[in-house]
């Protein structure tokens, strides 16, 4: 059957918003355009629409008088979420510099999501656009650079944080000149409504950056290190869209630098929210435990690639009562360490209760043993384990979960 037959059946009988999506952009006859347009209502082309892509809207715009009037007049989802990627070497240009002439025309406030990802070229016209033309009701910013080796020019944020800003995503960008604490902290504007922000590149994050974004509750970093002195996040404004917090600070943190000398600042970092801090993930090695002791709220922790005893795991586990997912991945310990924790264990049997924890993870964790398992207790809530190359779990630490800790267990996954 042919695409116009197929596509006008469903404009007669049931509608398969798949199906439509599917042929939307295909060459029709006019007959056929102008019977679908009879037949579907403004709320099916509203779903229809909503399942494409930005471009494959702005396509849509052509096809008809009627669609071009739904897209630009009456629907204002055609500018909620803009997406706009483009991972060929040699991009057209003019394909680009057609999308910049399509967003300097959006409404205002229209625009609450947008994202690219392109070359850096690309990326500083649209900051360059964005500076110029703002959207007041922009609530999440992602600009990616696909091209690691070729950054654009430093960053000014006072480009990016538009008046609601809530989530900015920055990768392979660089940080501001010249940041030290002054004079580039100054220009560094505050903003009361950013509360995620996320960088990935091959330039160290300045942490003076997030100095003046009192309410930002996720940071996370992938990045060949963090720099500068861990700033301590202001108390939340009583004046911001967010109930005021008189304690401030993170709830989610990821941290996975390339640059492990510089794992104090990660230390200080994570010292300085332990008490806010709901999720933590963090690759780093040789990374002091000590600091990270009593993080009471704290309910999923993602630790991998660090050098760790299990005595240590344990004491830092033991200090987060409302514990949900425990990940541990790639961990370690010197023969030292290893030689303590056998003496540690002959000593005494510990039992720390975990009565919220639902999920554990331990993948490539070589010092791990039943000992590990034997001192968890009021595991009522797990239902998911796995364990893999794990050689110092046996078979016996499997049916001590099985039968004794987790009797709602739903899930093992043991190799």
């Amino acid at each position: 059957m042919s695409p116009n037959a197929k596509l006008l059946g469903m404009a007669q009988k049931d509608i398969s918003y798949a199906k439509i999506v599917q042929l939307l952009c295909l060459d029709i006859s006019s007959v056929v355009q102008e019977m679908i347009d009879e037949k579907l209502p403004f709320d099916i082309f509203c779903d229809v629409f909503g399942e494409l892509t930005f471009r494959d809207r702005v396509r849509c715009t052509g096809v008809s008088r009627r669609w071009r009037d739904i897209l630009l007049v009456q629907w204002p989802g055609m500018w909620h979420t803009i997406e706009y990627k483009d991972t060929r070497w040699n991009p057209d240009p003019s394909e680009f510099m057609g999308f910049l002439a399509w967003l300097s025309n959006a409404p205002p406030g229209g625009v609450r999501y947008l994202t690219c990802i392109h070359g850096p070229a690309f990326l500083n016209a649209l900051v360059d656009l964005l500076y110029h033309k703002r959207f007041p009701r922009l609530q999440a910013l992602r600009l990616i650079s696909r091209n690691r080796l070729r950054m654009p020019p430093s960053l000014d944020p006072r480009k990016l944080l538009a008046d609601r800003l809530e989530r900015l995503e920055l990768a392979h960008f660089r940080p501001p000149d010249d940041y030290g604490d002054s004079p580039t902290s100054a220009r560094i504007p505050s903003h009361n409504y950013l509360t995620e922000f996320r960088w990935s590149s091959d330039v160290p994050l300045p942490l003076f950056m997030v100095k003046q974004w009192p309410n930002l509750r996720l940071l996370a970093v992938w990045s060949y290190a963090i720099q500068g002195k861990v700033p301590e996040l202001p108390s939340s404004s009583s004046t911001s869209h967010l109930k005021a917090d008189p304690t401030g600070g993170l709830e989610k943190l990821i941290l996975r630098p390339y640059d492990y000398d510089d794992t104090i600042y990660a230390a200080d970092l994570v010292f300085r929210n332990r008490r806010t801090l709901l999720h933590l993930d963090i690759n780093a090695s040789q990374v002091d435990i000590r600091p990270f002791i009593e993080m009471p709220r704290l309910q999923h922790l993602h630790v991998t690639n660090t050098v760790f005893s299990q005595r240590q795991i344990l004491d830092l586990v033991a200090c987060c009562p409302q514990l949900q997912i425990l990940h541990l991945e790639g961990l370690s310990c010197t023969q030292f360490e290893a030689g303590e924790q056998r003496s540690a264990e002959l000593e005494e049997e510990r039992s720390i209760p975990l009565p919220c924890l639902r999920k554990i993870v331990l993948n490539e964790c070589n010092w791990v043993d039943d000992t590990f398992i034997r001192s968890l207790n009021k595991l009522d809530a797990l239902t998911d384990v796995s364990i893999r190359m794990c050689y110092g779990i046996t078979e016996m630490g499997r049916n001590i979960l099985l039968i004794d800790k987790a009797p709602n267990l739903e899930r093992l996954y043991f190799t």
